[in-house]
């Protein structure tokens, strides 16, 4: 076993690297350690198969990371044909989906031909029709390589889009319809399709999620409530589901090799040694393989394939083993699996139940499944802290009704009704009708559990090393098998790592989010938390609010906080409902009425003016009697820091323009430190008469990576470079974070401390 775990952890860490290992000097060391094994067997023969996982994961690595798309075709449009091949994701304005490139069309010398029979994600604004899966089409698209934003601690959509095996992003200006020919993701939505479009299920993007992982049709509010009551896991395909078919199958195998048995009584013998695990593992695949083959699925499939042979073979294989094969395949399949927060919870939560029931074989199944409940709430709490979610408080409790629900009524019952349907459609639209008879009891349950108080709680401080060390050996202890009797101190350690108290050591630290075209800043002192603005909304049930902003909030351990909404453009202003669910806000601020936020707060008004410990917070505009709405509403914010050389002046000026900048000459006095570009660096702003005034010593741009609107705009870029200013953008730089303490400012890069593999470019 041990060989075998130093295998996977070799293939799976990789990516953790800032640069590509040599293949061919790994593969050496293999050898060399191989070779040495004859003297220290153990030692050497795990180092061997360590050194062996780590070619094996670089070498698949560099080849994912070398097939994107080359930097001279980046922004180039080029005519194409392809075939779609996943469900497209539908909103309003646009239709998003992968598809795969058949052919090129170029007249040029260069063309980027190493696109054919690849995979690219395209979006389609203002299609004249609905795309399908399977259909094929022609017309001009314009390429871009992949490319995320960075954030500490945030999600990585540059590594998400390799880990579908994308290789680049685009956009279709007009296409035709040419053809269609049979896909894998057509038959999963016309299964869908199928049995959910004909009635009026009010539930629909739940079975839709059950029967073929497709998430997009679940809202903020569910995803909220699901997380609020720990119950994300049962309501997409995971592990648990394929075991739980794994399980049916295999029962069902059972079934009919007695009844083979009884009519041949010669093969009986044979028959219940193929038959059921033959139809566990069948079950399982089929199911994985609805669900997309996502990280959780495929841990589960390739366990259930273990355990089966196992069977079948009469192996004995330990539990620690079969996960470590898990690993193992994972890690072969899918390279970029270390960036997933699946494939994190899924491991360590099977891990877990190996590690708590070690010892404890002879538990009541009813006792173990209670017990089970409270121990991966508290086994999963670290890692889920690191992710930015919360512990859900009520997990436990809504678990112990909804994992059974789910287990043994409504997925056998969605996956009996999706195979009759053809068949007997009136008794699959009855069946649809029970289950959402018994999910609204359930949903409302889980609704009633998240109207609790602090339904999610996550430590109130930014956890250290020290910490997050103390609170994983004490989780260790607690949950520690049958037999070792140390638990008390386990308990100490969490109380010790959780109850101390911790003061930041600055007096302001500003964290310019990389939220792409849009605006989110967090100004903090130590005592106290504001976010200005709240990033864009990209979709309908995807905005920067909830994917960006919280998970780094809930990192940093902020309950509360004051928040203030420059102007209500969405680029500003998307992310503020998610902000306001996922956190207590004490104070508003507006500039203008915003839709989404009905009622709520006050307007920004100039003049006002408060202390946030040692820092000044000074509103600058707009003054009381203005009525003009739209970007010249924006709330202009000043903010002023004692420090050991003098008082440093930070201006956030939203959107206004420079019919606003004039106004402002008038009541600001003085250069200032810092600034947050106008209007994102358009050239309607940054004015040479503010420039002069100002002299600012640093300018921020928060912009999207090679935006449409051409933020910043190069005269803008110029001005501040002939004012002696240093530059920085988020497009470029990714997250900034600026910290004031009284000897200084500190700057930090997130694209510098957070440099991977797939944001190099590699040789082909």
């Amino acid at each position: 076993m041990l060989y075998l775990w130093s295998f996977a952890a070799g293939i799976i860490h990789i990516p953790v690297y800032s640069f590509p290992w040599s293949v061919p000097l790994l593969a050496c060391a293999a050898l060399a350690c191989l070779l040495l094994a004859r003297y220290q067997k153990v030692f050497m023969g795990a180092l061997a198969c360590g050194f062996l996982g780590m070619a094996l994961g670089s070498w698949n690595l560099q080849r994912l990371c070398a097939a994107q798309l080359s930097p001279q075709f980046d922004q180039s449009v080029h005519s194409v044909t392809f075939t779609i091949v996943s469900i497209p994701r539908k909103s309003p304005a646009s239709q998003a989906f992968v598809a795969e490139i058949n052919t090129v069309d170029c007249t040029d010398a260069e063309c980027p031909v190493e696109l054919l029979q690849r995979r690219v994600r395209l979006s389609w604004y203002r299609a004249q029709q609905e795309v399908q899966a399977g259909q094929i089409w022609r017309g001009p698209v314009k390429l871009r390589r992949p490319r995320g934003t960075v954030n500490p601690h945030g999600f990585d959509y540059h590594a998400w889009l390799l880990a579908q095996d994308v290789v680049a992003t685009g956009s279709v200006r007009k296409a035709e319809q040419i053809g269609e020919r049979w896909t894998w993701a057509g038959y999963r939505a016309a299964l869908a399709q199928s049995l959910l479009d004909g009635g009026e299920s009010p539930y629909r993007r739940f079975w839709a999620a059950l029967l073929i992982g497709e998430q997009s049709e679940i809202s903020q509010d569910d995803w909220a409530r699901l997380q609020a009551t720990g119950t994300v896991h049962l309501l997409v395909i995971s592990g648990l589901h394929i075991g739980l078919v794994a399980g049916w199958c295999f029962l069902l195998g059972g079934v009919f090799g007695r009844v083979v048995g009884i009519c041949h009584r010669s093969s009986n013998a044979l028959v219940m040694q193929w038959l059921p695990p033959l139809l566990a593992c069948a079950g399982a695949a089929y199911y994985a393989a609805l669900a997309g083959f996502s990280i959780p699925t495929i841990r589960a499939l390739v366990a259930c394939l273990a355990l089966m042979l196992c069977r079948v073979f009469g192996l004995n294989l330990s539990p620690f083993t079969l996960l470590g094969v898990a690993l193992a395949v994972v890690g072969l399949n899918e390279p970029l699996a270390w960036e997933s927060a699946g494939f994190w919870l899924s491991f360590l939560a099977v891990a877990l139940l190996f590690y708590v029931f070690s010892g404890r074989s002879q538990q009541k199944p009813l006792w173990a499944f209670l017990v089970t409940q409270p121990m991966m709430a508290v086994g999963l709490t670290l890692p889920l802290w690191l992710i930015g979610q919360g512990t859900s408080l009520s997990g436990p409790v809504a678990n112990v009704i909804a994992v059974p629900l789910v287990s043994f009524a409504l997925v056998p019952a969605l996956l009996i009704a999706a195979l009759i349907h053809p068949l007997l459609p009136e008794v699959a639209e009855w069946l649809l009708m029970q289950l959402d008879r018994i999910f609204d009891w359930l949903w409302w349950f889980l609704g009633f559990l998240q109207g609790l108080p602090a339904a999610l709680w996550w430590p109130g401080r930014m956890l250290g090393t020290f910490d997050l060390v103390l609170i994983s050996a004490g989780v260790l202890l607690l949950l520690a098998p049958a037999g070792l009797r140390m638990r008390g101190i386990g308990i100490l350690w969490l109380v010790i790592a959780l109850g101390a108290e911790w003061r930041p050591d600055y007096l302001l630290r500003v964290t310019v989010m990389d939220v792409g075209q849009g605006q989110a800043v967090i100004l903090q002192t130590p005592g106290k938390t504001w976010l200005y603005d709240a990033g864009p909304a990209f979709s309908d049930n995807f905005d920067a609010g909830s994917r960006i902003v919280t998970p780094y909030l809930r990192h940093l351990g902020v309950r509360q906080l004051d928040m203030m909404i420059s102007h209500a453009d969405l680029d500003h202003a998307g992310g503020a409902q998610s902000i306001a669910t996922a956190f207590k806000v004490d104070r508003l601020l507006l500039g203008e009425p915003y839709d989404a936020l009905p009622g709520a707060g006050e307007f920004c008004r100039q003049g006002q003016t408060w202390q946030e410990e040692s820092v000044t917070f000074t509103i600058l505009w707009p003054p009381e009697d203005h009525r003009v709405s739209g970007n010249n509403s924006s709330c202009v914010l000043l903010l002023e820091v004692p420090t050991a050389d003098g008082v440093a002046r930070l201006l956030l000026p939203g959107d206004a323009d420079r019919s606003v900048e004039r106004k402002l000459l008038e009541v600001l006095a003085g250069p200032v430190d810092w600034v947050l570009a106008p209007h994102h660096g358009s050239n309607s702003s940054s004015s040479y008469r503010l420039l002069y005034r100002l002299r600012p010593q640093h300018v921020v741009f928060s912009a999207g990576y090679q935006n449409r609107y051409g933020h910043p705009h190069p005269k803008v870029e110029q001005r501040y470079a002939e004012m002696g200013t240093t530059s920085y953008n988020t497009a470029t730089d990714g997250a900034l974070v600026f910290t004031w303490r009284r000897e200084g400012l500190e700057v930090t890069k997130a694209r510098e401390q957070r440099v991977r593999l797939w944001h190099l470019q590699l040789p082909r």
